[in-house]
């Protein structure tokens, strides 16, 4: 796809920025950003237009195989509150992320798997 509008589009700049929820909303909101995907919200600033996607998205929990939790079946939501979770957070100060449990956050995807693996 990038290739074809590379093509098509030669002399058009292209800039990928990577942001959680929040980030992401002010990346559009000051110009810097002209499109943005995000998970779905209630509701969204005034100045903010929004459509949903025609997809589905599922969530999944991944763990190595040696972790306590892989040896686990049937595993409800509730049960992960008790371990640590990892999570993506926003540099923007927010109360929207709040965890049920023990959590470390980052504001980004490489320093989250450089934790998940250690």
């Amino acid at each position: 796809m990038v290739t074809r509008c590379w093509r098509q589009f030669p002399h058009t700049g292209f800039e990928c920025l990577i942001g959680e929820n929040d980030d992401v909303i002010d990346l559009l909101q000051k110009g810097r950003a002209q499109v943005g995907l995000i998970e779905a919200r209630e509701d969204y600033p005034t100045d903010i237009d929004a459509t949903r996607l025609l997809i589905q998205n599922w969530m999944g929990v991944y763990v190595a195989a040696t972790y306590p939790l892989a040896s686990q079946t049937n595993l409800q939501w509730e049960q992960l509150h008790t371990w640590r979770e990892l999570c993506l957070n926003t540099y923007l100060e927010s109360n929207a992320n709040v965890t049920r449990g023990p959590a470390w956050s980052v504001p980004n995807y490489l320093l989250l798997l450089s934790m998940a693996v250690q």
